[in-house]
Parts: C-alpha cells; structure tokens; sequence
C-alpha cells in the first residue's frame, strides 16, 4: 500500500474469483465443492494492483480464501440474502482492507454487480468500475429523480452519441469444424488483430433495492465498431 500511496497517481485495483482444485488431495478435508460440484478446492478472490499507463503490475493488495459451503436446495432468497457465507459478499471482503481514497479504483467483473456492493462502493470514497450484469432500470441524468426519466440501462446506453475513438489490438477465437468428424468437431483457434473501438458515457441514478436515495453514476458503453462476423468475443 505504502509504494501505491508514493505513486501520486490513481492505481488500478483489479478484482476477480477463482478456483482452486484439489480433488486430488484426498488428505485435505477443509475443501469445498467448486465447479460443477463435482470436484474440491477452494475459492480465492484476488486484489490485484495494477498501474494503468504502463499495464505493469504492482502487487497483490489482497487475497481471501474461501470455502464454499453445501447450501440447502431449499434455501430461499430472503435466506441466502442473510447468509454470511455467500460468494456474493467475497467483493466487498476483498475491497475492506483499501485505504478509503479516489487513488484507488476498483474495477469489478459482472459478479460485483449488485445493489449491496453499489452500496458499499458509493461508500467507500474509492472510484469503481463494475461490468453489467443486470439490465437495470436507470433515471436518465443527475438532477431530482421525481422528475428524471426512466429507461433500460442497455437500451439507454445502445442511444449514447459517440465520444471517442481508439485501436485496440485484441485476441479473437474463431470456430471451425473438423472436416474428419463431419462438423461435429468444433476447433477454437485464437488470432491477434486490431479492432476499432468507441466510447459513450452519460450520468444515471441507480434505484437501490431498499427504500434509500438513487446511487448517482455513470454509464460507460465500449464496443467495437463492424466487427467480423466470423469472429467469436
């Protein structure tokens, strides 16, 4: 934390969930099921710092461990959403210990996207960026949400003039069929190219899942402008 504070400049904080496999271990018995729930080992979320303009990693600022614990399928939400252990919660228990200042920016994939870690973030003094994973129902705009229009986030940000333009070079997977097995063989094969990217981005409020005031956000929308269509994500 000490070499990030010494920077002066905002930092990237990286943070995502993966699995760690140890089916194998038969002698570890604090395991948990990941995956499919077939096979054992934990689950870790990482913090990971990361200098913007140079891509160069700084550090690991965090790193929990995490045991998945077998759930009832009888669980109900109201009991899931009071459950301590769930996966959900492992954002914010990764973003607890940083420092509470806009040198830090938390960038989260898709799995951050709730109201609780909305919530948490608009509360820590940190900047954040979170993947959508929800098609929300945003308030067009900062100003009163009595007199704010409502719409879709997508259907929002698809609207969105542009507001600039870059080359990116990026790594595509394209599809093909064996010829051998009569296409019923699928070959992924990856291939760098550069794509042309845009940006739109407007100001919105966030309808908070309790009776509390609209989070007041931004929107970012980034895509690729004519894509090849035989190209995968």
């Amino acid at each position: 934390m000490k070499h990030i504070e010494n920077l002066g400049a905002p930092v990237l904080i990286l943070h995502d969930t993966t699995a760690l496999e140890y089916t194998t271990h038969r002698s570890l018995e604090a395991l948990g099921p990941i995956g499919n729930g077939h096979r054992r080992g934990y689950i870790t979320h990482n913090s990971l710092a990361v200098e913007p303009e140079t891509c160069e990693v700084i550090g690991l600022c965090n790193q929990v461990l995490h045991r998945r614990a077998k759930v009832a399928k009888s669980e109900t939400r109201a009991q899931r959403n009071k459950r301590s252990s769930r996966e959900s919660r492992l954002w914010i228990q990764g973003t607890e210990p940083l420092p509470n200042n806009r040198q830090y920016i938390d960038v989260c994939d898709r799995g951050a996207d709730t109201s609780e870690f909305l919530e948490h973030e608009m509360g820590s003094g940190r900047r954040f960026v979170i993947r959508s994973s929800h098609d929300r129902c945003v308030l067009v705009g900062h100003g009163p949400s009595e007199e704010s229009e409502a719409r879709k986030l997508r259907e929002y940000g698809s609207t969105l003039p542009q507001a600039g333009s870059w080359t990116l070079q990026v790594t595509s997977k394209s599809e093909m069929r064996s010829p051998r097995r009569k296409g019923k063989k699928k070959l992924m094969t990856r291939t760098k190219r550069n794509a042309n990217m845009t940006v739109a981005f407007a100001p919105v409020q966030i309808n908070p899942s309790k009776a509390r005031k609209p989070m007041k956000v931004w929107i970012v929308r980034v895509w690729e402008i004519d894509p090849p269509n035989d190209l995968l994500p």
